[in-house]
């Protein structure tokens, strides 16, 4: 059994290797936007090994950046760039421990298993309503926010791109 909860906000969309906004490798301090995210909580009542949990998050990443591509989400950095998320993407698991003896213990959670089947359906759908609760929130419909869309994408391509050295 899987249930998956998502909540999607897109400011802060991007794509990996997307220009940076901050040069620091520590955290210089909280930043006073307000900034979106895509927050994922996966449930299940099966037990996970080690090897099954990294899979597993492996599988729900895949699943939420399927989910940003089917609706379309740009990186907020580069509007010709699809985005994966956000970021400030948070994904956990939540399941037993596997030390009762009615525990069911998931050893692999590759793309050919059950389970993995299970976490990706899962996470992508709940990620593209969540989104789409988003776009229409924000804009009204999902046309209306595929017509601004085009325009950033147009406006990104006459603009170029910058160099990528970080400014002093």
């Amino acid at each position: 059994h899987v249930d998956v909860i998502v909540t999607a906000g897109l400011s802060n969309s991007r794509a990996a290797g997307a220009d940076a906004d901050y040069f620091a490798l520590e955290d210089e301090g909280s930043d006073e936007k307000r900034l979106g995210t895509i927050n994922t909580v996966v449930i299940t009542d099966a037990s996970l090994t080690s090897a099954a949990l990294v899979e597993a998050y492996a599988i729900a990443i895949e699943a939420k950046c399927g989910a940003c591509a089917d609706m379309g989400v740009c990186c907020a950095k580069n509007p010709t760039s699809l985005a994966q998320g956000t970021g400030t993407d948070c994904c956990v698991f939540l399941s037993p421990s596997g030390k009762g003896k009615d525990c069911n213990v998931v050893k692999h959670v590759g793309k050919h298993t059950l389970f993995a089947e299970m976490v990706g359906q899962a996470v992508r759908e709940a990620t593209s309503e969540a989104i789409m609760i988003n776009i229409r929130h924000l804009y009204g419909n999902y046309a209306i926010y595929t017509i601004r869309r085009w325009v950033r994408k147009f406006a990104a391509a006459l603009k170029g791109a910058r160099p990528c050295i970080p400014p002093r």
